[in-house]
């Protein structure tokens, strides 16, 4: 072979390669037909049905594409009619794809259907590859789908479609990364306090104010403490790129609040065992009117007197009164084997005016303790269980004692 010749089969050969880069290099061509709008069709469904065309008409021609997409705008009822298509057979949908020149063909299927009373569209996608005019499901497909209606339109079916289109051509979703978003506190009456945001500390006011990067989209529960005041909490939800502003106005703490639920536990114990020792004191009460007092009562109500030698003259119950009587030097005692039994009756009775005292002060310690440590809680205010601050009223509680009146008299002023 002669250097000419040599020279001409080399500059073929460029001719050949240079020619054939093109098609080699060239992404497969996509057809797209108008997405069929099936069942009970009316206006909504077949504009919703456009509008999912469009979106994926519109993804299909974005760089990131694996493929070219035909400008040919055809609607696959118009295609089934004129190939004869009654069903979507693969050798009818391949016929049709390569009389539209595609290497692959995307198609489907809509059709109104409510699920659980919402309102919504059932979607069903196929991507076929295109051999020798039959057609074979790529990988995913048929790809079937129900979406609401609220989300079959705007962003919403931007994205529903970029997750359907990447699924069935086997390319990646963009990822969008959303930029976070803003909180800022601002506390008009308390210069200083603690923040927290879904029970975890995140720092501290600083003349009022407090400002911290979250990540948007998202439900903050907003917490805030400061010396003197309640604790403060919100719901607070963000926005992606923007900032949202908490304008806190703190309560102040009542000293008069109710105890803590650790410190109730004290009042509970404390009444318990106030409300024990009054059933004390009203057990022996109740011995020295049944015993001492009772066996002299027996005597002096024996109507045979000759066999009670000791009365005072009277048939009546033991009084305070009698008791200041000197039975150890009185005329009108008549007998000396009982003075013992008058004697006890008497020292009894003035054991019950103590006995009553302190029974009925206790009871009223007691339960006055046990209903306040139950009805108080953590959360609530003296307004809530009736002591409202600056109105609140006194209660003292005096015994009244009277040499008429046997026994303990409790007076109350409110």
């Amino acid at each position: 072979m002669t250097l000419a010749s040599t020279r001409r089969c080399c500059l073929w050969a460029v001719v050949l390669v240079a020619l054939a880069a093109p098609s080699a290099w060239a992404k497969p061509r996509l057809a797209i037909l108008g997405i069929e709008a099936i069942g009970t069709v009316d206006p909504a469904s077949t504009d919703i049905a456009k509008d999912v065309t469009a979106a994926l008409r519109t993804r299909a021609t974005e760089g990131r594409s694996k493929f070219s997409l035909l400008g040919a705008k055809r609607e696959l009822a118009d295609e089934r009619l004129m190939s004869n298509c009654q069903a979507l057979a693969m050798t009818c949908m391949g016929t049709i794809a390569s009389n539209l020149g595609a290497d692959y063909m995307l198609y489907g299927q809509l059709e109104r259907l409510p699920r659980n009373g919402a309102d919504g569209y059932r979607v069903t996608l196929s991507l076929i590859k295109i051999t020798r005019s039959v057609g074979e499901p790529v990988k995913n497909s048929p790809f079937e789908d129900w979406k609401p209606s609220k989300e079959m339109s705007g962003s919403g079916l931007d994205k529903w479609v970029d997750v359907v289109y990447a699924r069935l051509s086997g390319e990646e979703v963009e990822k969008v990364e959303k930029p976070p978003a803003k909180m800022t506190v601002r506390v008009t009456n308390s210069r200083r306090g603690t923040v927290f945001l879904n029970g975890n500390e995140k720092g501290r006011l600083e003349d009022g104010r407090y400002s911290v990067t979250v990540p948007a989209d998202q439900s903050y529960q907003l917490a805030i403490e400061a010396d003197g005041f309640q604790r403060y909490e919100q719901k607070v939800t963000v926005t992606s790129g923007q900032t949202e502003t908490v304008e806190v106005e703190l309560i102040k703490e009542d000293v008069t609040r109710p105890p803590p639920r650790k410190s109730r536990a004290l009042f509970v114990w404390t009444g318990a065992a106030a409300l024990a020792g009054s059933a004390a004191a009203w057990g022996l009460f109740l011995h020295d009117y049944f015993g001492p007092i009772g066996t002299y009562h027996g005597l002096i109500n024996d109507t045979d007197q000759t066999n009670n030698p000791y009365y005072l003259n009277t048939m009546k119950p033991l009084e305070s009164g009698d008791c200041a009587i000197d039975v150890d030097h009185n005329e009108n005692v008549n007998a000396d084997s009982h003075k013992k039994e008058f004697k006890d009756a008497c020292r009894a009775k003035s054991r019950q005016l103590i006995e009553g005292i302190v029974g009925g002060g206790l009871a009223v310690l007691g339960g006055g303790l046990v209903l306040y440590a139950l009805l108080a809680s953590d959360a609530e205010s003296p307004r809530q269980i009736g002591l409202r601050v600056g109105r609140h009223h006194a209660i003292a509680v005096v015994p009244i004692v009277t040499p008429q009146v046997a026994g303990a008299t409790l007076g109350v002023s409110w």
